[in-house]
């Protein structure tokens, strides 16, 4: 089945408006995708034009009243000024984010997953590495030494972490070299 086709002028009288300025729609390409040059005139299909139309309209140079056929269109449709104001602001954030990214300001999540890693397994293998550098020394002292011992091996394996930085590996201190140091007359 055909789609019904008219006439500028018909089009006109359809939304409301003078045949000039159906055909001033058509020359600025508010309405492309329903017109149809039939020789030297312009046929529109109804439903596609009046769609098209009220899709691209300036709603600032409608003179009609509450009863127009925009209250007919659908409502997840933006009228013609909500689109360009939707495409004022992502052009606006697209220009931001690229100056941004130019200034040094944002980088690669890729690289921050990278170094986020990297600390992480740092953090670990340095706690993992613990229980190894001290257990031959804590199996002598009493629970309240060992308390305090922990606490301060636990503090100073952190304070390495937090010194060395993300990206370089902490060097813990060799308790036996300080045990040796302590038992030397």
């Amino acid at each position: 089945m055909d789609k019904k086709c008219v006439s500028k002028s018909e089009f006109a009288e359809i939304v409301g408006v003078d045949r000039k300025t159906v055909q001033r729609a058509i020359d600025r390409e508010r309405l492309n995708h329903s017109v149809r040059k039939v020789g030297s005139r312009y046929q529109i299909e109804v439903e596609e034009g009046v769609l098209e139309w009220h899709r691209n309209r300036d709603p600032s140079k409608d003179r009609s009243g509450s009863d127009s056929p925009s209250a007919q269109i659908d409502s997840d449709i933006p009228c013609f000024n909500d689109s360009k104001a939707m495409k004022a602001f992502y052009e606006a954030n697209i220009t931001k984010i690229d100056y941004q990214n130019k200034a040094g300001k944002l980088v690669p999540v890729e690289q921050k997953d990278k170094e986020f890693f990297a600390a992480a397994r740092l953090v670990r293998d340095s706690l993992f590495n613990l229980p190894d550098r001290i257990s031959a020394e804590i199996v002598t002292l009493t629970p309240e030494e060992a308390h305090q011992f922990l606490n301060e091996e636990i503090r100073k394996t952190l304070e390495n972490l937090a010194n060395s930085g993300s990206s370089e590996q902490a060097e813990p201190e060799d308790p036996e070299t300080e045990e040796t140091e302590e038992e030397l007359p």
